[in-house]
């Protein structure tokens, strides 16, 4: 209570008391002074004039900031792997049983559209790296678009796929349409809320093919042949936000401290002097002089000299940086794995020395319950949707072929059979056990009681128990062609067990 408010009270004590805000966080007061206010306005208003220097802000650290770099390619990795987010079809017949002949066609099909030359326009890419580029694109800049091109003779399923960076959609482009339409950063909104096209430049507006004097055209994208790939953080969110925009401050900063220490550390290492000269001393001999006209004095490992009377030397032997150096950069790259989803400490940093085994796996578990939240976002905002248009397109063009002895050669999948082939099971790739003993017992123990199953325990490994089993049918004809048997020997004990045993009946 102030003093005046308490001499008010005291001269008048009907003067009520002021009342304080019941959260600490709402207080206003000269500690506070620094929170931000803009937290009223809704997401769109915040990054319609944010969002260009977020991305170029993020662009700058993924280009020049080894954390960064680091991340993106570490999301690469643990995301979608080597061989990507895999499709398995699991269409069953009339009787309930999987329809394995129909879903091997779709799932070859879908292997032979992947690869790389067909799926993109461009033919530089194939569905597993355009899998990783969209990832890489909407944690670097928040957002990247694909657009569906259906189109004659453009590949063999008349199905491509277009790669759109985030400044192609025109973010200046903001209006209110006759037909009640809102356009937002280039995304035209029905009523809802719900996008219905995509304002886009017919050419990257930072391409270098273009003079300074060309006037930008967008042409309007119906929804319909657009994906639109981020991750909503707020209700009536239109645009990403670039993944670093929470760490890009420390993570500049820190960058500009850690040159600044090598550069003071290197002329540490360098021992530089300055001559001082008394009044009456002659001139200093020399090995020549710089640009200045100042005296250069070159020495070598180990020698010593007898500076000339009157001379005296003054070394310049800054000793930063110190002890306190490495604790500090290890505090700030741990607060930046805090903000970047799926990084831990450990692997942004590549810090093992002070980690043990309770420790790494934990750390470890954590960071793959993040990168399968990530895997399962890009399955539904880009496999899926991918998949379903990929289907209709290659059913309606009789592209689904069954070779098969029962049914008949070359049978076509037919296209109002659309539903039914439409379910498909994403899976993205696995991880080795922690520890690969105790994880196999718990699964073991897991099977034994009913808790799990093969296809789970498969398919958090990355794999399909489907072609587990067919690969090992395959192995046990080749094994029995030579006269080989694949069963597993019987297991016996060793006569130390057998001892322990008896001794223990």
């Amino acid at each position: 209570m102030g003093v005046i408010t308490w001499l008010a009270q005291k001269l008048n004590p009907a003067t009520p008391a002021p009342q304080q805000r019941a959260y600490a966080g709402a207080r206003l007061d000269r500690l506070s002074t620094a929170f931000g206010f803009g937290g009223n306005q809704s997401v769109d208003a915040g990054l319609r004039f944010a969002l260009p220097t977020l991305r170029n802000r993020s662009r700058d650290l993924a280009e020049n900031n080894d954390y960064i770099a680091g991340y993106l390619e570490l999301l690469g990795n643990k995301v979608i792997g080597a061989t990507g987010i895999r499709l398995q079809v699991k269409s069953r017949g009339g009787d309930g049983k999987l329809d394995r002949e129909a879903n091997n066609a779709i799932e070859s099909a879908w292997k032979a559209w992947g690869k790389k030359g067909i799926c993109d326009v461009t033919g530089k890419l194939s569905w597993v790296e355009l899998q990783r580029l969209s990832l890489i694109s909407m944690a670097r800049d928040g957002e990247v678009f694909i657009r569906i091109v259906k189109q004659l003779r453009i590949n063999k399923f008349n199905f491509a796929l277009q790669l759109i960076e985030a400044d192609q959609v025109d973010i200046n482009k903001n209006d209110i349409l006759s037909n009640g339409n809102i356009i937002r950063m280039g995304v035209e909104l029905n009523q809802w809320g719900k996008p219905v096209a995509y304002h886009v430049f017919e050419t990257h507006p930072g391409d270098i093919n273009l003079g300074a004097g060309t006037q930008f055209k967008t042409i309007r994208i119906s929804a319909d042949e657009m994906i639109h790939l981020y991750r909503q953080l707020r209700p009536g969110q239109t645009r990403g936000v670039p993944w670093t925009a929470a760490v890009m401050t420390r993570l500049h900063h820190m960058g500009a401290y850690e040159e600044a220490a090598i550069i003071n550390a290197r002329f540490g290492a360098s021992k530089m002097g300055f001559y001082t000269k008394n009044a009456g001393a002659g001139d200093l001999p020399s090995d020549g002089k710089d640009e200045s006209g100042n005296l250069i004095s070159e020495v070598e490992p180990g020698q010593l000299e007898v500076l000339p009377e009157g001379y005296d030397i003054k070394t310049f032997d800054p000793t930063y940086p110190s002890n306190e150096y490495d604790p500090f950069i290890k505090r700030q790259v741990k607060g930046a794995s805090c903000g970047l989803p799926g990084a831990t400490y450990s692997d942004l940093s590549n810090d093992l020395e002070s980690v043990n085994f309770s420790s790494i796996r934990q750390g470890t578990l954590n960071a793959r319950d993040s990168y399968r939240a990530l895997q399962q976002l890009m399955i539904d905002i880009l496999c899926i949707p991918i998949y379903e248009l990929w289907l209709g397109q290659s059913l309606d063009f009789g592209l689904l072929v069954i070779i098969s002895n029962k049914r008949g050669p070359n049978v076509t999948l037919p296209a109002g059979n659309y539903d039914k082939y439409n379910t498909p099971l994403f899976v993205g790739r696995g991880w080795d056990w922690v520890d690969p003993l105790k994880d196999q017992k718990a699964n073991s123990e897991a099977l034994l009681n009913n808790l799990t199953t093969r296809t789970r325990i498969a398919a958090e490994c990355g794999e399909d128990f489907e072609e587990i089993l067919a690969e090992r049918a395959q192995e046990n004809e080749l094994a029995e062609s030579f006269g080989i048997s694949l069963d597993p020997l019987p297991t016996t004990q060793t006569t130390g067990d057998t001892n322990n045993a008896n001794a223990n009946p």
